[in-house]
């Protein structure tokens, strides 16, 4: 894996591997043109400069100061990054369905059992962070149908846009 890839962080950002080593967009220097990408561990001095229509690394200082990332952990990340996307982007297939549907389009030869495990609980995270959350409060909620909101107060209910008490029969 010499070439380099591109690929999306958990945070959607932009991220190349090359070498297996990661690294991040840091800027464009205006002179040159060219992109300078960073290593993604914090301390480590490493990083690449690279023409962007053709991909070319024009300098580069690839003196890590850490071991470089297996591939298990980069086709985890490609992974759980396609679960997350196709599960928000379809909310109504399950999340097994969409977890075999990435798994189709990708390779995944160093996989485990428990990143498949790992990518199938991040698309039911992912989703529920679109999805609106339940009422909390027992004495007044809101949920959404279509494009209307129902009400409902304890006591009372909404009904063809007139509010109709409920006796209590006691």
């Amino acid at each position: 894996m010499s070439e380099i890839q591109f690929i999306t962080s958990e945070r959607g950002r932009s991220l190349i591997v090359y070498k297996l080593f990661k690294y991040y967009f840091e800027r464009t220097l205006i002179v040159t043109g060219e992109k300078k990408w960073r290593c993604c561990i914090k301390k480590c001095p490493a990083y690449i400069k690279i023409l962007e229509p053709s991909n070319l690394i024009t300098s580069s200082n690839e003196n890590h100061n850490h071991e470089s990332c297996s591939e298990q952990i980069i086709q985890r990340q490609q992974l759980s990054t396609s679960v997350k996307r196709k599960a928000t982007n379809n909310p109504h297939d399950k999340p097994s369905k969409v977890l075999i549907q990435c798994l189709n389009d990708q390779s995944t030869n160093k996989l485990e059992i428990t990143d498949l495990k790992y990518a199938k609980r991040n698309a039911y995270n992912a989703r529920r962070n679109i999805l609106p959350s339940l009422p909390t409060s027992p004495n007044w909620s809101s949920v959404p149908v279509g494009c209307e909101t129902y009400y409902r107060v304890v006591g009372k209910k909404w009904l063809n846009k007139k509010f109709l008490e409920i006796r209590n029969k006691g």
